[in-house]
């Protein structure tokens, strides 16, 4: 792997013990503030990173992860190399989707999730979610008032591309993530989540959806923790 990364500074590391351990020892010595981490599925959707080392990593890395599940195409903003080498190619996110559901720790992904649409002069869709049942009638309705509050994310964000498009699904979380990811050919899935609890403890963006959408998401997905 070394090899394939002819012209990109880089160290290569190999660790004893526990495995946080000795990861959160490589970031703190190297003041490390970007993680990359694959993963394979091969549990199954619903067990994808529960109880894993890439769970671990999500809910405990101080940084932004960004994750790479077994359902990234290489089209997924991971342009490869034209001469047919396997060195590293250009990254080119052109569509990113930022789902909030609006509490303090989704939306700490947002100025991320914005940065990267700045440096990219990518198309940024920002979505909510609404899971539970909602009054239609009620004036203003779930609908319009969700949309409001996307539209007031990024009323003082200058220098973008294109205009942020906003978008409100009903359903599960996962399901509706991964549905607008297909949708707006998503090249990124930006998530702000809970800080950590012990393994297996629900946390937010709800836990259960972080799996799910990582297992199915045809693109990389970066997660902040809030």
């Amino acid at each position: 792997m070394a090899k394939r990364m002819e012209g990109v500074p880089h160290q290569t590391w190999v660790c004893t013990g526990n495995f946080w351990d000795a990861v959160s020892e490589v970031i703190a010595a190297n003041r490390i503030n970007f993680l990359v981490a694959g993963t394979h599925g091969r549990t199954g959707v619903s067990k994808l990173l529960m109880g894993s080392t890439a769970e671990e990593i999500l809910r405990r890395a101080p940084c932004p992860v960004l994750t790479v599940g077994p359902g990234v195409s290489r089209h997924g903003g991971l342009a490869p190399r034209g001469d047919g080498n396997a060195a590293p190619g250009e990254i080119r996110f052109q569509q990113i989707v930022y789902a909030t559901d609006f509490t303090p720790q989704s939306r700490a992904a947002k100025p991320l999730a914005v940065s990267l649409a700045r440096e990219f002069q990518a198309q940024l869709t920002l979505l909510h979610v609404i899971e539970e049942y909602a009054d239609l009638t009620r004036k203003p309705s779930p609908i319009e008032s969700a949309s409001r509050r996307l539209e007031e994310l990024t009323t003082r964000e200058g220098n973008l591309g294109h205009r942020p498009k906003v978008l409100v699904e009903f359903g599960p979380a996962a399901d509706r993530i991964l549905e607008a990811a297909v949708e707006h050919h998503a090249d990124l899935i930006v998530l702000g989540v809970r800080l950590p609890g012990r393994l297996g403890v629900t946390s937010h963006v709800p836990w259960a959806t972080v799996p799910k959408v990582v297992a199915g998401a045809p693109c990389p997905v970066l997660t902040v923790r809030g």
